[in-house]
């Protein structure tokens, strides 16, 4: 369990929190996780991975990238009750749809997360995040275009650790 930190992801790093190259069994939750290039990332045989409860600013994208042929028999990847501040464009997209795409990994759960981006998000399979959204694929997310304020970031990470939710 990782709790209540918070992790700046400098020097060109993946990500905050490296979930990469066979991690597994990690539950994250109530973290402020800045910068990176992609939030969360499973191959290589990583599974069981939860992120829960945390604020996540500045990422490149979010994603769950299990490589077929490379990942375990038991996936177990949950993304909840997050908030998601993506730079620029977002480019790396965000997992939403990979559960629900035919032939997709399961089980990928990703809900109630709060997204924040300047972009038109893509999500698993091509599909715009908004249009999965509308599909009642990703249960009580919600996308905002544009950025939240550094107060209200700042806002969001003191609630975050706290304990005080999203």
């Amino acid at each position: 369990m990782v709790e209540r930190n918070v992790i700046l992801a400098t020097y060109a790093s993946q990500a905050a929190l490296d979930t990469d190259d066979g991690a597994s069994y990690l539950t994250s939750r109530r973290n402020v996780l800045a910068y990176g290039f992609v939030g969360l990332k499973s191959d290589f045989g990583g599974h069981d991975l939860t992120a829960t409860d945390d604020v996540r600013v500045m990422l490149g994208g979010i994603a769950f990238v299990p490589t077929p042929g490379l990942v375990a028999t038991r996936l177990a990847l949950t993304l909840c009750n997050s908030t998601i501040i993506l730079r620029g464009a977002g480019e790396h997209g965000y997992p939403s749809a990979c559960a629900k795409e035919p032939g997709a990994l399961r089980p990928v759960n990703v809900f109630g997360n709060k997204i924040y981006s300047e972009a038109r998000l893509r999500a698993c399979g091509g599909r715009y995040l908004d249009d999965v959204l509308e599909r009642g694929w990703d249960a009580k997310t919600t996308v905002t275009r544009g950025l939240p304020s550094a107060a209200d970031m700042v806002k969001m990470a003191k609630a975050a650790l706290s304990g005080g939710g999203k």
